[in-house]
């Protein structure tokens, strides 16, 4: 499918003037150019129309697809990301993964957890991840949720209310050793500011979107799979 940029049809606009526009591929273009993956710096955006796409464009009837969730302690982050970076090595294959450094609730113990996401039919390639059960998580669970419930694996790493802050930035690529490093600023941080407990860093990629998908846009990073 791409990217959301990707996939915009239309938008209306307030302008900094107070104009409302209308704008997409053929009225303002390039005023849709810029506002599809350049940020909000063009106007307030009141409106937008997205394109669609049926359930079975995850590969099943119904739109399930197959989503883990494996927690290791913290001690075991040098095994772990050896694995993601061999893994974050083939960006072909039809999934996508978080990796992700946190201290959940109730008792905001440091671990290490990766959640990933295979979309097809995963009994076609259900050895896709076998490596990290054979890493012995402390805890595994496999789902396979309706579109409405996707995000429902996380419920666990989200401590409830307050502000949440999120910044974004893309890695050419993953590297086990920087990860290492990640993982010992985190637990450096509890021990001098044990609130933050409530943060932590996500480490996110997944396959490259299709080639003949339209990348007509202002946003500069489509050949990115990997974020932090």
């Amino acid at each position: 499918m791409g990217l959301a940029c990707d996939n915009m049809l239309s938008a209306k606009i307030v302008t900094a003037d107070g104009r409302l526009v209308y704008t997409d591929d053929e009225h303002e273009p390039d005023l849709f150019w810029a506002i599809k993956g350049a940020g909000f710096y063009f106007g307030a955006v009141l409106e937008i129309t997205l394109k669609t796409y049926p359930l079975t464009i995850f590969g099943t009837d119904d739109g399930r697809h197959w989503i883990g969730n494996f927690l290791y302690p913290i001690e075991r982050a040098e095994d772990v990301s050896k694995e993601v970076e061999r893994m974050t090595k083939d960006p072909k294959s039809p999934s996508a993964s978080l990796l992700m450094i946190l201290a959940p609730p109730p008792h905001f113990t440091p671990v290490i957890a990766i959640a990933p996401h295979y979309f097809g039919d995963y009994t076609k390639d259900s050895k896709r991840f076998q490596s990290l059960t054979d890493l012995g998580p402390m805890f595994s669970k496999e789902m396979t949720p309706l579109v409405p419930s996707l995000s429902d694996h996380l419920d666990f790493a989200c401590g409830k209310g307050g502000l949440r802050r999120f910044k974004l930035t893309g890695l050419r690529e993953f590297k086990a050793a920087n990860f290492l490093k990640l993982a010992d600023l985190f637990q450096e941080l509890l021990q001098v500011c044990p609130d933050a407990a409530a943060s932590g860093y996500f480490v996110e990629w997944h396959s490259l979107p299709p080639s003949n998908i339209s990348t007509n846009s202002a946003f500069s990073h489509h050949d990115v799979h990997l974020w932090l």
